[in-house]
């Protein structure tokens, strides 16, 4: 059986799916509001809702592989992580 997240976009006339690797940790405290939080900024940029749910899939995930792995349950992601990403690229 594949480990496979998979969510669906419905625009009112079609579905888009979007799939990625299903990423092994427990520190996905928060991933609902971070996500939620990713599309409204796009959107707010003037990003099409299709934009702006792939830029925030690409931010979630980023934010789950970065998950902070604090406390003694389940940990929060990181809504840094695509910040610090881009901080180690310009520090090369």
């Amino acid at each position: 059986m594949e480990n496979i997240a998979a969510e669906l976009l419905y625009n009112g006339h079609e579905f888009t799916e979007f799939r990625a690797q299903r990423i092994d940790t427990k520190n996905t405290h928060g991933t609902g509001c971070i996500f939620a939080s990713a599309i409204a900024a796009n959107l707010a940029h003037q990003k099409t809702v299709l934009e702006s749910v792939t830029a925030a899939e690409h931010f979630i995930t980023a934010a789950i592989q970065a998950g902070l792995a604090i406390g003694k349950g389940y940990g929060p992601a990181n809504p840094m992580a695509m910040l610090h990403r881009r901080d180690s690229r310009t520090a090369e």
